[in-house]
């Protein structure tokens, strides 16, 4: 499981990273999301060491990993703080969960999974969270792990509401998923890197953290339809 998931979290990053910061590099490129304040737009907010942060938008996908005999989907929560604009240079920042849910669990995901750094997820340990500040060509990735690297948990995710469906993306049959998702997080330690690559000195502890969101950027640009299921806590 472990191969697919990084595979699969690494295709993700980089989707999640082009939609929050890559918006509309030119002036006549339409924003996708009109007001970013409607319900649509998804909830994503925490306290980074006890600071608030709340995103503009933020959406789900659901994806079956890679490897056929595999038994789990995989759950990408996000959201971002990037303004949709012209400028080419990108500001803001991004946080997103990885969630490896067992198809056994598929119909009924609620509870909570407890989270290490993507190298270590495995069915004890299914969840993973980055968090990324974009500043123009200066970037820095929080990535949910204990500072020694041991893979020991550092957090929880829980899912407390769902609704399954059939999932659609700009007109394309992504297959079935979970239409929308709520819950809380928790994230004790947060290791970072400058550039990605060079570890800082400073850690970030995320608290008080609640997501309700919506299949696919924006929520509506997912059609809503048939089959549908749902549950809560």
């Amino acid at each position: 499981m472990k191969k697919s998931i990084l595979k699969t979290t690494l295709n993700f990053s980089v989707l999640a990273l082009a939609l929050c910061f890559s918006c509309g590099d030119k002036e006549d490129r339409v924003p996708p999301i009109e007001d970013k304040d409607e319900v649509a737009g998804g909830m994503l907010k925490m306290k980074v060491n006890d600071a608030d942060w709340s995103a503009k938008w933020a959406y789900t996908i659901t994806t079956p990993l890679d490897e056929e005999e595999d038994d789990h989907f995989l759950v990408f929560v996000t959201g971002a703080t990037g303004e949709y604009t012209s400028e080419e240079d990108p500001n803001g920042d991004a946080l997103s969960f990885y969630i490896a849910i067992p198809k056994t669990k598929f119909n009924n995901p609620v509870g909570s999974y407890k989270m290490v750094s993507l190298d270590y997820m495995d069915e004890e340990n299914p969840a993973a969270a980055v968090f990324s500040k974009v500043n123009g060509n200066q970037s820095t990735v929080y990535v949910s792990m204990d500072k020694e690297g041991e893979g020991k948990p550092v957090g929880t995710i829980s899912i407390e509401k769902f609704k399954i469906g059939q999932q659609k993306l700009l007109g394309q049959d992504l297959g079935q998923g979970y239409l929308e998702l709520s819950g809380s997080f928790t994230v004790n330690e947060m290791v970072g890197f400058d550039g990605g690559e060079n570890p800082l000195e400073e850690t970030l502890k995320l608290t008080n953290g609640k997501f309700d969101v919506k299949n696919g950027w924006n929520g509506g640009i997912v059609g809503m339809n048939a089959g549908i299921v749902g549950g809560s806590l």
